[in-house]
């Protein structure tokens, strides 16, 4: 679904009409399947629902679905899923200039693949996201720190600092807020 929607937005109108059926026919199967098992599809369903709307530029709705899906991919522990969606949610930023949040989503997105110890697209946020003015080189260079070292067996060991800023900390009393029943208080 997502390559469609990156497809439907390179093409040309009657293409377009076409990829449109596709997108929505996968949308609505991420429905079903959500249904049948969210812990596996509620947060892919939410991500290409909001990338619909991205496109169609229903961009407050695009950004109520991401942040859904990033509850639901942490929640499930997707990382990988949440990583995605915090890319999208910053390149939603740079669609509309707002940098100063584009910057927050690409340090969540970063955050999220480091956990999940996909350093290759880290590297590639880096270098897709340096032009996010002067503070793109926390984003670069201090987000993270990693240090390999070579084991016998010639695989990678990697000893990662984490770092925990203000976003992520309020991020996360959000999520836990919104589990609080307030009848049981």
């Amino acid at each position: 679904t997502l390559l469609l929607l990156v497809a439907y937005r390179q093409s040309n109108r009657v293409n377009k009409l076409k990829y449109k059926k596709l997108i929505k026919k996968y949308i609505k199967r991420l429905q079903i399947f959500s249904s049948h098992c969210h812990e596996n599809y509620q947060s892919k369903y939410l991500l290409a629902l909001g990338g619909w709307n991205q496109v169609c530029g229903n961009l407050e709705v695009a950004f109520f679905c991401y942040e859904k899906a990033i509850l639901s991919a942490r929640e499930n522990s997707l990382l990988h899923i949440e990583g995605i969606i915090n890319e999208f949610i910053c390149r939603l930023f740079l669609q509309t200039n707002q940098n100063k949040h584009a910057r927050l989503y690409a340090q969540e997105a970063c955050y999220a693949f480091q956990r999940w110890g996909a350093f290759a697209k880290i590297k590639f946020l880096q270098n897709s996201f340096e032009n996010l003015g002067p503070q793109s080189s926390q984003i670069s260079s201090s987000l993270f720190t990693t240090q390999s070292q070579k084991t016998f067996a010639g695989t990678t060991s990697s000893q990662q600092s984490q770092i925990l800023d203000l976003a992520t900390v309020i991020k996360s009393s959000q999520a836990i807020s919104s589990k609080v029943m307030l009848d049981d208080l």
